[in-house]
């Protein structure tokens, strides 16, 4: 499917992600994302979900500058592929400037907004550095546990949650972010 898609533009990356990626269920969907190079995601007209849309089937489309959404049924999958641009991944990584903002003004409940949709990006990479697709919140502990993934980065997750104040908790989604980066680093210079 990425294959067929990245024909209507340059792909930086894809991913999935949910039960089925990582084996834990057959009977839910299947939940892509693609991060595409330009400013904005390919328009919907030039996306061949028609092509890849099993017969009888009607795919839904959405698209706006900053996202685009093609569900559709693809081999008996109900498939849901969300595109962002790159420019909306790397404002995702320049999260950590406004939290320190939030921080400094005491604004706890904007901090926490911005917070939430950081850690879950970084979730995403630290699970595919370790070899697997993210699985939803539910149950997150039980997944890390059961995947076993690497103990340095089960504790520095955990000094998120565990964390005193603002400042502190902003320092340590940073660490538990360089931790993951690094391991994205390294697998790449192996050439994983």
């Amino acid at each position: 499917m990425v294959t067929a898609l990245a024909g209507c533009g340059k792909v930086d990356f894809a991913y999935g992600q949910g039960s089925v990626f990582t084996g834990f269920s057959t009977e839910s969907d299947l939940d892509l994302v693609i991060i595409w190079a330009e400013d904005e995601p390919p328009p919907a007209a030039s996306r061949p979900v028609g092509q890849l849309t099993d017969a009888g089937s009607t795919p839904t489309q959405f698209h706006d500058r900053t996202f685009g959404l093609d569900k559709m049924r693809v081999s008996g999958w109900e498939v849901d592929v969300a595109h962002y641009p790159r420019t909306r991944f790397d404002s995702w990584c320049a999260l950590s400037d406004a939290l320190l903002d939030c921080a400094d003004r005491g604004d706890e409940w904007l901090f926490h907004q911005l917070a939430a949709r950081l850690v879950r990006h970084i979730y995403v990479a630290w699970f595919a550095v370790e070899g697997h697709h993210l699985p939803f919140p539910k149950r997150l502990g039980q997944w890390v546990r059961h995947l076993r993934l690497n103990e340095q980065g089960v504790r520095l997750e955990r000094r998120i949650w565990a964390a005193g104040t603002l400042h502190e908790r902003r320092l340590a989604i940073v660490r538990f972010a360089d931790h993951v980066l690094a391991g994205d680093a390294a697998k790449r210079r192996e050439g994983g």
